[in-house]
């Protein structure tokens, strides 16, 4: 059963709640479990999606989920195997979110209707956010930029740039708001419900960049509030306005950008 309007924002609340509170939790314990359990948890959100939703597979879902594992699984260095368990999570996680985004027509596209449109307004925002990164990064951060462009260098970056851009978007933005769809098995309906998710899929992705033993509550809260805001919600906002392989391209050249700039 669909819930209505007024029933969508006490549910989007408690949701957003319950992901803080993941979300806090994996930043208050030992610093090597944390990723464990933010990525626990997305899977067993994933599975629960995909088991849920599993009859609404189309055979391209499967193509696309191989596309994406396989390209984050290319771009692991052996310092990072780690990021073969996060790659075959992304291949259940997609698989997951897409299937529930056909149930409960979720209006999230890989490709836009529009893609001449919808990548001219990547660029821009890709432009604005990579200014709005090396501020932070050089006047705030203090970090010295160190600009080197050369073919290995330019391979290096795009590899580190990779598998931040899908898993992320995938496993941080779509599965959130596959979850929130299908907890109202509908779309947000009003403003305030549409607003709420946009807070599901931003902040508590952006507080796991953070950790209790390396800054205080306040700066923490503060920075999740400005990254979320410069980065997470042009991000989501590509994601459900114009596609998908968008808000993989907007993080993937912002992340590209700083690396070869500032080498990190």
């Amino acid at each position: 059963m669909e819930t209505t309007d007024s029933s969508q924002t006490p549910k989007l609340w408690l949701l957003l709640t319950a992901c803080l509170f993941i979300a806090f939790l994996a930043i208050s314990l030992n610093p090597s479990w944390s990723p464990l359990i933010i990525y626990l948890a997305i899977l067993i959100v994933s599975l629960y999606l995909l088991i849920k939703n599993k009859d609404l597979l189309i055979r391209n879902d499967f193509f696309e989920a191989i596309l994406f594992s396989s390209l984050t699984a290319l771009a692991v260095t052996p310092q990072m195997s780690f990021y073969y368990f996060v790659a075959f999570i992304t291949f259940l996680a997609y698989l997951g979110a897409m299937a529930t985004n056909r149930q409960y027509k979720g209006k999230i596209q890989l490709i836009s209707d529009h893609p001449l449109k919808g990548l001219a307004l990547t660029l821009v925002l890709a432009s604005i956010t990579s200014f709005i990164n090396f501020v932070l990064h050089s006047l705030i951060g203090g970090n010295a930029p160190h600009f080197l462009f050369s073919l290995d260098n330019l391979i290096a970056a795009s590899r580190f740039a990779t598998i931040p851009g899908i898993t992320e978007e995938i496993l941080m933005h779509l599965i959130p708001y596959a979850l929130v769809i299908q907890v109202l098995k509908t779309t947000p309906r009003s403003k305030k419900a549409s607003f709420i998710t946009y807070l599901i899929m931003i902040l508590p992705h952006t507080l796991i960049h953070f950790h209790l033993s390396q800054m205080n509550p306040l700066n923490i809260l503060v920075s999740t509030l400005l990254l979320g805001l410069c980065f997470g919600l042009p991000m989501a906002f590509l994601m459900r306005k114009v596609s998908l392989s968008s808000a993989i391209l907007l993080h993937f050249l912002v992340d590209l950008i700083r690396y070869l700039i500032f080498q990190s």
